[in-house]
């Protein structure tokens, strides 16, 4: 598998002749420094807690459907990332992750959600 970051304009899967694609969350940017990092360790962090790297091929990605697969949460973790100016956000953890989710009325499916099960009704 290849992962591929395009900025703005999403992300991409390569694996078995096949292409997934992965849209960015639109949020207020503050700087983008930092962005393809945070999206590689959101990426890898999904995969070490047993997400799927990617949807399957007839599943559409978000805001579609809900947040199911390894390479979208590197992409929500690269959206909290840009909305501060710092290359690494101060204040990003899994609770922080999850209350940006929140706020931006991101659906998340029941895998997904087990990863931040000690955050809920947390102040993050």
């Amino acid at each position: 598998s290849v992962l591929i970051t395009d900025g703005a304009n999403g992300s991409y899967c390569y694996f078995n002749n096949s292409l997934v694609f992965a849209p960015v969350f639109k949020v207020p940017v503050a700087s983008t420094a930092g962005a393809g990092d945070a999206y590689l360790a959101g990426t890898i962090a999904g995969i070490c807690c047993g997400l799927p790297l990617h949807k399957s091929l007839d599943i559409p990605c978000f805001p579609e459907s809900a947040l199911e697969s390894a390479m979208e949460l590197g992409a929500l973790l690269a959206s909290l990332s840009v909305s501060s100016y710092d290359s690494i956000h101060p204040s990003a953890n899994a609770c922080s992750l999850y209350k940006f989710a929140e706020k931006n009325s991101i659906e998340m499916g029941e895998d997904f959600l087990k990863l931040f099960s000690d955050c809920k009704g947390e102040d993050g």
